[in-house]
């Protein structure tokens, strides 16, 4: 505790001395240093380590990340506490005191620990457990067990992967899948000559607007009926009924619209269809892959 009291007041002593023009980002790691203080003297360790870490990540200091280093410790979280450790000593600065009782930390936390060195092409970004947004080269102390490796290569591509940890160190070395060949183009056959791929479609459009022209008929079979029942109402009314003399007026309209679709569509149906056959050769030379043949049409 006398340790953490006293990495507590280097920490304050160095925010304390900051520029104003850093104010914004120093403010903040203050803000979360405070938290972290308050945290760890209530017994909340975790909560203590997250808020360091955070006061870290917006002013990086080893007194700040070293008391991450213990508050992880007393959570009973020996990854993450080496982790900090680590952190702390690569940062310098610490007194030679400090620095001593942080190397001893570490040591004794890697005898149970694995120790991953992470190795890549330069810009990777890895996770590891709960190690996320490292960049490569790096190394990350973990507790033995099975985790998932992601790599995110400044290629874009990306991998996932499981990865054993024992005690001791081990390397990982991560690659980018290679490139995906392109794929090979089937040799198809010649296509058929455009007048006749003009010929097929003109066809299909000429079936489709005799599809629509029947459909138009049937709506004005169906909406003439309808009509000629409103209308046989009115009648009956003594043409009193203005609903039924409104409705048969406008079934009526509706009827003579559709009527005239169905003409308009069964005409233009028959004309894409006899022209999309005459447009067709009656024979020629075809070129395929089996060489040159004579087509015709009898």
């Amino acid at each position: 505790m006398r340790l953490f009291t006293l990495a507590c007041l280097v920490a304050s002593l160095i925010f304390g001395a900051m520029p104003s023009n850093a104010a914004g980002s120093e403010d903040l790691a203050e803000q979360f240093f405070t938290a972290g203080s308050s945290a760890y003297h209530r017994g909340e360790f975790r909560a203590a380590a997250e808020a360091f870490e955070s006061a870290h990540r917006h002013a990086p200091r080893a007194a700040t990340i070293l008391n991450a280093a213990r508050a992880w410790r007393a959570a009973e979280e020996p990854g993450r506490a080496a982790n900090a450790y680590a952190a702390a000593l690569n940062l310098g600065g610490l007194p030679s005191e400090e620095q001593q009782n942080a190397q001893q930390q570490l040591t004794a936390l890697s005898a149970t620990l694995g120790r991953v060195q992470l190795l890549g092409p330069a810009g990777t970004v890895v996770g590891l457990g709960e190690q996320q947004k490292l960049a490569v080269p790096t190394e990350v102390y973990v507790a033995p067990g099975t985790y998932s490796l992601t790599a995110l290569f400044p290629s874009g591509q990306r991998i996932t992967r499981t990865v054993r940890v024992r005690i001791g160190t081990q390397q990982e070395r991560l690659e980018a899948p290679p490139a995906e060949p392109p794929q090979a183009t089937r040799a198809s056959a010649a296509p058929e000559s455009p007048a006749l791929e003009s010929g097929s479609s003109q066809s299909a459009w000429g079936i489709a607007s005799l599809g629509a022209a029947g459909a138009l008929t049937v709506g004005a079979v169906i909406l003439g009926t309808r009509a000629l029942d409103a209308r046989d109402r009115y009648d009956a009314s003594d043409r009193r009924d203005i609903e039924a003399y409104d409705e048969a007026k406008s079934l009526r309209l509706w009827t003579n619209v559709l009527w005239g679709g169905a003409v308009v569509a069964g005409g233009v149906g028959v004309t894409l269809i006899v022209t999309a056959k005459a447009s067709k050769p009656r024979a020629g030379l075809r070129v395929g892959p089996d060489g040159v043949s004579w087509m015709g049409r009898f």
